[in-house]
């Protein structure tokens, strides 16, 4: 969204959305009997002005008129992408700092953008098509044993893998890398054996979230089945005694 009015954005760049802005994403598919159909996603950064938010609405419906209403709207938040929107971009769906000023011509707001060369980016998911990385503060306190991080500076970017990250994570967060800063070298380092530089370029190094080792849950597992029929939550123990666990949510 850019005055609101929808503006192309380059096919280098798909995957790679702005906190501060809105964009109208038109998919399309084919049927088993070939034929095409739509699905229009209005994707809104927690950080973008209402007014594009309320113009990416907008157009998305008269995108949908366009294609004499055939398509599927979805509305999209920021941080809460259904894995059917992720999976579009592979593995590679990356949400950066900033982004376009409001469009009203009274705004004091400005464009804003990071260029100072240091970028850390968050990388989390289950799995390759829902593994997503979002640019957050550059401090070590950000950094967290169960995820991976990328960490861009002006001469080397780094892939911090923590402890508990997942394969899926780690293979995602190196191919992110290459696309954030392909000029630059990328190395990859496991939590516990960062560089010095590596911490330097985070402000120092300073306690962050990180799981106590073999920890153990305080209570036994416990199964619950919920039903609709009485608005009780049940033990499970208690349902196989009765026999009554047809009553489950329908």
């Amino acid at each position: 969204m850019e005055d609101f009015k929808l503006a192309e954005v380059p096919t280098k760049m798909y995957g790679q959305f702005y906190m501060g802005d809105s964009y109208v994403l038109k998919y399309t598919y084919k049927d088993a009997q070939g034929k095409e159909n739509y699905i229009i996603y209005f994707w809104q950064g927690n950080d973008s002005s209402q007014d594009e938010k309320g113009s990416s609405a907008l157009l998305a419906k008269e995108l949908d008129d366009q294609l004499g209403g055939a398509a599927v709207q979805v509305r999209v938040v920021q941080n809460k992408e259904p894995d059917h929107f992720l999976a579009l971009f592979k593995g590679k769906f990356i949400i950066h700092k900033g982004g376009r000023a409001s469009g009203f011509k009274n705004s004091t707001e400005k464009d804003s953008y990071d260029t100072d060369g240091t970028r850390l980016f968050h990388v989390r998911g289950t799995n390759q098509l829902n593994t997503r990385a979002v640019q957050v503060e550059e401090k070590a306190y950000m950094l967290n044993s169960n995820d991976c991080f990328v960490l861009e500076t002006p001469k080397t970017t780094w892939v911090w893998y923590g402890k508990a990250a997942n394969g899926d994570e780690r293979a995602v967060a190196k191919s992110i890398a290459e696309v954030i800063s392909p000029p630059h070298k990328v190395e990859t380092t496991f939590e516990g054996k960062e560089p010095a530089a590596f911490w330097d370029a985070l402000g120092g190094k300073t306690d962050y979230s990180s799981p106590p080792p073999d920890r153990v849950a305080d209570f036994e597992p416990r199964l619950f089945q919920c039903s609709n029929a009485s608005g009780r939550v049940r033990n499970a123990h208690d349902v196989l005694k009765t026999g009554r666990a047809g009553e489950g949510l329908r």
